[in-house]
């Protein structure tokens, strides 16, 4: 009796968690397309303003 329920909050997580994974690449996704180098300082290795948190 518990497997239907059971089922139903797998299938709701896996849909929060799929959404929330998708909707991360879709922000990710306008932000690149907008300003496409926005993310190589980060993947060179080097710190800016932006990248560094509290740090002047």
């Amino acid at each position: 009796m518990m497997e239907g329920p059971k089922k139903v909050v797998g299938v709701l997580l896996s849909l929060i968690v799929l959404s929330a994974g998708f909707l991360d690449y879709w922000s990710y996704s306008q932000a690149f397309h907008t300003e496409p180098g926005i993310w190589m300082d980060v993947v060179g290795g080097r710190q800016t303003r932006r990248t560094s948190i509290g740090l002047e």
